[in-house]
């Protein structure tokens, strides 16, 4: 039944994407839905298709949470990436099952962060653009930091549009309990615990990754009790004096440890020892490169799939067919009797062999085909991902069940090409 359900989905987007036309109810009285009518399930994962209004929806993931009859409607709420936690109301025509599953999605929350938290509130302002000073005054969260323009990526609460903004253009939420001020003589603001009188320049909600007094990790709470500090960072004088006590010169500090980490960086560049303060020799080791992610390409694809195809030609359980000049509905015929076996089983576990291995060799021969299709469209990024996961993964499938399920997307991603 769910591999049905995947079916007519993807009928559905396919009809919405390639013919343009409404999939809506076309008689002269529409009925009434209940939540019987619903075809997705409260907790499945979809993916976002044929959103015109707001077109950067589309491909993002998002999980069901209920089923509006009355107005036909699915809530659901983005899972990971720039629209995180994000919940709008979406037409059954813009909904398709994805691919992903729970881990790949709890990855897609990782996002760079800066000084300032992702997901804090902030506001707008200060802008000067004629273009962005519409935005002055609303509120927004910030999604991600954005290395390479040196702004946050924030998204607006007034109409969920991601902005990229430069950091004195957002001012933090204070958080109940302190309260801000402004220090006329540094220009700057600092912050009060209205219940512990503790003073302090950072913003309570700001996590410091790097702070400019050495490697420390600090999370301001209200109660000021958990405090992570890195006992390896560099040390210097100023760490056991709080600020604005004692009277000392705070810019004047901050100057002098830049100046003082700017030689250590160029002698650690050079290969040289460097002299710490305290008389002994520090040397860092070399950062390490990332390596750098593998180019999905169609190409790619291919030949891996060529690859296991070779490995199948002994003994095998189903005829090699030439898919070259067929498109991807009818290729995946090929394997409709072989999903309704794997269906009629009351326990996946009790799929015998040639039953996995047939699903096996077509799936091989419908990715292929897929990927060679997929070198005609000109939008294909989302599709060659999602297929290459597929790819990547058959080559470790221990359990059949998990078989079943790539065959299953395979066939439904078939459909649609």
């Amino acid at each position: 039944m769910h591999a049905l359900k995947v079916k007519e989905d993807r009928e559905i987007k396919q009809a919405n994407a390639k013919a343009n036309v409404f999939t809506g109810y076309q008689g002269t009285e529409i009925p009434k839905k209940t939540e019987r009518d619903a075809k997705f399930k409260i907790g499945e994962l979809m993916e976002v298709v044929g959103v015109k209004s707001k077109t950067d929806y589309n491909g993002k993931i998002v999980r069901v949470l209920q089923y509006h009859p009355e107005a036909d409607r699915y809530e659901v709420k983005f899972e990971g990436g720039r629209y995180d936690s994000v919940v709008v109301k979406l037409k059954e025509e813009n909904l398709m099952y994805s691919a992903m599953q729970e881990k790949e999605v709890q990855e897609t929350k990782d996002m760079p962060e800066g000084e300032i938290p992702n997901g804090t509130k902030v506001e707008v302002r200060g802008l000067q653009s004629e273009t962005a000073k519409w935005m002055n005054g609303l509120k927004a969260i910030v999604v991600c930091w954005d290395k390479d323009s040196e702004r946050y990526e924030v998204r607006l609460s007034l109409n969920n549009d991601i902005k990229k903004v430069k950091p004195p253009n957002l001012r933090l939420e204070v958080p109940e309990g302190w309260q801000e001020h402004w220090d006329d003589h540094l220009g700057r603001h600092y912050y009060v615990n209205q219940t512990t009188q503790k003073v302090t320049w950072k913003h309570p909600t700001v996590t410091n990754q790097r702070a400019k007094f050495g490697q420390v990790k600090e999370k301001l709470d209200p109660d000021l009790d958990d405090v992570e500090i890195d006992h390896e960072r560099k040390h210097y004088e100023v760490d056991e004096q709080e600020e604005m006590e004692g009277q000392f010169d705070l810019q004047a500090l901050v100057k002098k440890v830049e100046e003082q980490e700017e030689r250590r960086e160029k002698a650690e560049e050079a290969g040289q020892d460097v002299d710490s303060d305290d008389g002994l020799h520090d040397m860092k080791k070399p950062k390490k490169k990332k390596a750098k992610k593998e180019k999905v390409t169609p190409e790619g694809i291919i030949e891996k799939a060529l690859l296991l195809i070779e490995h199948t030609f002994v003994a095998r359980e189903s005829i090699k067919k030439d898919y070259s000049r067929l498109d991807g509905n009818f290729c995946a015929r090929d394997m409709d009797p072989l999903i309704k076996q794997w269906e009629a089983l009351e326990h996946f576990s009790e799929a015998p062999d040639s039953l996995c291995k047939e699903t096996f060799e077509v799936m091989l021969a419908l990715i292929q085909r897929g990927a060679e299709l997929l070198k005609e469209l000109s939008q294909n990024r989302l599709q060659l991902t999602e297929l290459n996961k597929i790819m990547t993964r058959v080559t470790t499938i221990e359990k059949r069940e998990d078989l079943f399920e790539d065959a299953k997307w395979v066939h439904s991603f078939m459909k649609t090409l």
